[in-house]
């Protein structure tokens, strides 16, 4: 399960008793350090390595043996576990090998067999939408999305208050409303390009940041072609608010 995370000769350090591995910003919450004595559940234990990429939200994730797990929760060696990671033999069948462990459930009593992808989307959706964490991001990026909105398609509607009577020669030289339109519609996603890059380098410098106090930050491609699309949206729908200016540019006002 942490293929990623430990290396060989970390996982036979937890062969020791008491011995367990946890993030290495975890260290100051557990007052100790690589190699040093924590206690966790009034149970003494060894730090014997530090890692990075098992930090978590609120509390701390420590690694240990089967055999200290028990100890240190002071659970019966016959009590079961929460969750089994499995691995498929290369070549087998996903499917169905689901489809058998969902049908042994005389042996493994009421359970759900996940793959590796479905479980991982499950564990995303619950930290989403059903923790506070996930539901105060999630408000705060729709204010956010609002406000910028607003404050993109004000200052547009004031370019465009400001060159009304530019506006308004070009509608009496033949320019149809609909090209000036155009033109404001690519003024707004000028802006949009541009609040993008500086997106991106606010960004970048932010994860640095993030990665240097080991912050649990994930940004894949998905997630910034998601925010770029976003972006693009609020830029044109700014834009379209702004149009309300443009159609009040009457060529009558050159003659005030």
């Amino acid at each position: 399960m942490f293929d990623r995370v430990l290396a060989p000769w970390q996982r036979n350090l937890l062969r020791e008793p008491g011995g367990v591995i946890v993030d290495r910003a975890d260290l100051p919450t557990l007052a100790s350090t690589e190699g040093g004595i924590a206690w966790i559940n009034n149970h003494p234990v060894r730090i014997v390595a530090a890692v990075d990429g098992l930090r978590g939200l609120g509390g701390v994730n420590v690694i240990s043996s089967l055999e200290s797990a028990r100890e240190i929760s002071d659970q019966p060696a016959n009590r079961g576990s929460t969750y089994l990671v499995a691995r498929v033999r290369s070549g087998a069948d996903v499917q169905a090998v689901q489809a058998r462990l969902r049908a042994n459930g005389a042996s493994f009593g009421p359970h759900e067999v996940w793959t590796a992808q479905v479980f991982a989307r499950r564990s995303q959706i619950y930290w989403m939408f059903d923790t506070g964490a996930g539901a105060g991001v999630l408000f705060m990026a729709i204010v956010v999305c609002l406000v910028g909105a607003v404050v993109t398609s004000q200052s547009l509607k004031t370019v465009v208050a400001g060159s009304a009577r530019e506006y308004a020669v070009l509608n009496a030289l033949g320019v149809s409303r609909s090209a000036l339109g155009r033109v404001v519609i690519e003024q707004a996603l000028w802006i949009g390009g541009m609040g993008l890059l500086l997106a991106a380098i606010a960004s970048m410098a932010l994860l640095a940041v993030a990665r240097m106090y080991r912050v649990p930050v994930a940004l894949n491609g998905q997630a910034l072609l998601g925010c770029a699309a976003l972006i693009a949206l609020l830029a044109l729908l700014s834009g379209i608010g702004a149009m309300r200016g443009l159609l009040r540019a009457d060529p009558a006002t050159l003659l005030r």
